[in-house]
């Protein structure tokens, strides 16, 4: 098993997760030609200085280092002669700090990387959303090393195995994403990238402060069904062996914005297959981002205020799963089941999910996207 761990660009990471099987770390700066898939006020600012010495502490440890340029966003200036000559001497800079290898989205980043570097590793970022196994062959011939499949497909295992033997055969490796707690079916994903990609290149055009309003519908439809913590396509520290079986033990740890204690945390829990706890202490889980929402909220919206603190009381108690919840995942295909017919995530959640003790009820909520979005009054309001 390999894990890909995102990095905060803290030295001592490094020594904490020697003798665990972490085979690459990731990271990027805040903001970059190309742009990337983290908000750059939750990461910390890296100089070069910063950047080489943090890759020389990783190497020392035997870890690669991945540089991340997964915007599919790239603002139009794809189609401007000055984007590729910065974008050559970029990657020819940070392979020379001792950059490994790229995460990437675009394709045309993908192929110009490979083309200039043939011996850097380039994996192709879930922002690409792979899910097809066409794609997957259509990005192995471009030249992808690594390719991270959409965590929509997390448990489509019928799916996984086949992808996992084309890639294969292509000479590439399959990626999974362990640590997202994304909404299942969210309506906002290629919006989210889009933002991210604007919020995080250095000519994006994200007013200063901007907070991704995607978020909002992934936390509210988390507070309102606590069946959809479940149905979030995670993947369980005691399930990694259902997924080896099938051909793919490369994971990746959604960390970069984490502190280092809880990155240890997490790659402890997945290097002995096991957590005992919460699951979402191990998580990318929005609790930090609707609070961090709480100084725009006035008087007013007592109704938010109660959804948005009950997020942070929310756990996933992994000890309760049933020893064997993984098998309906590898018996169904839950892209043609409907989720409010089926219901074993709700009976799963029934199981696992509680907050201050208790089973959380449904509740009503509404997503207030006027907390972060200047969006004219109703006048029948």
């Amino acid at each position: 098993m390999e894990l890909v761990v995102g990095t905060n660009f803290d030295d001592s990471l490094i020594d904490a997760v020697r003798g665990y099987p972490v085979r690459y770390i990731f990271g990027s700066h805040a903001k970059s030609l190309t742009g990337h898939g983290r908000s750059p006020s939750a990461l910390p600012s890296v100089d070069e200085g910063r950047l080489r010495d943090h890759i020389s502490a990783a190497h020392s440890a035997g870890i690669k280092f991945l540089y991340a340029m997964n915007s599919v966003n790239l603002g139009g200036n794809e189609y401007r002669e000055s984007f590729w000559r910065r974008l050559d001497s970029e990657v020819e800079g940070l392979i020379g700090m001792g950059v490994d290898g790229f995460i990437v989205a675009n394709p045309l980043i993908l192929e110009r990387i490979k083309r200039e570097h043939p011996g850097a590793e380039v994996a192709v970022s879930s922002f690409a959303r792979v899910t097809y196994l066409r794609e997957i062959e259509r990005l192995a011939a471009m030249g992808a090393d690594a390719i991270i499949v959409h965590q929509s497909r997390n448990r489509s295992f019928r799916f996984l195995e086949e992808a996992a033997r084309v890639a294969r055969r292509e000479g590439a490796r399959l990626e999974l994403i362990a640590t997202d707690v994304c909404l299942w079916g969210c309506p906002f994903f290629e919006v989210h990238i889009n933002l991210m990609g604007e919020a995080t290149r250095e000519d994006g055009r994200m007013p200063p402060g901007s907070i991704g309003y995607p978020f909002l519908q992934c936390a509210a439809a988390m507070a309102a069904d606590p069946a959809n913590l479940i149905r979030s396509r995670w993947i369980r520290p005691e399930d990694l062996g259902a997924y080896e079986r099938i051909g793919i033990d490369r994971f990746k740890i959604s960390s970069r914005r984490w502190s280092t204690e809880k990155i240890v945390r997490a790659v402890r829990a997945y290097s002995e297959g096991r957590y005992d706890g919460n699951l979402l202490d191990i998580m990318e889980y929005m609790a930090g981002f609707v609070a961090a929402l709480a100084p725009r909220l006035g008087e007013g919206a007592k109704e938010h205020r109660a959804w948005m603190d009950l997020l942070g009381r929310l756990r996933i108690e992994n000890s309760r799963f049933p020893r064997n919840w993984i098998q309906f995942f590898e018996e169904n295909d839950c892209e043609v089941m409907s989720c409010e017919e089926c219901g074993y995530c709700d009976r799963i959640a029934a199981a696992v999910v509680s907050a201050d003790g208790r089973r959380p009820a449904k509740i009503e909520v509404r997503v207030p996207y006027e907390l972060l979005l200047p969006l004219p009054r109703d006048p029948d309001a």
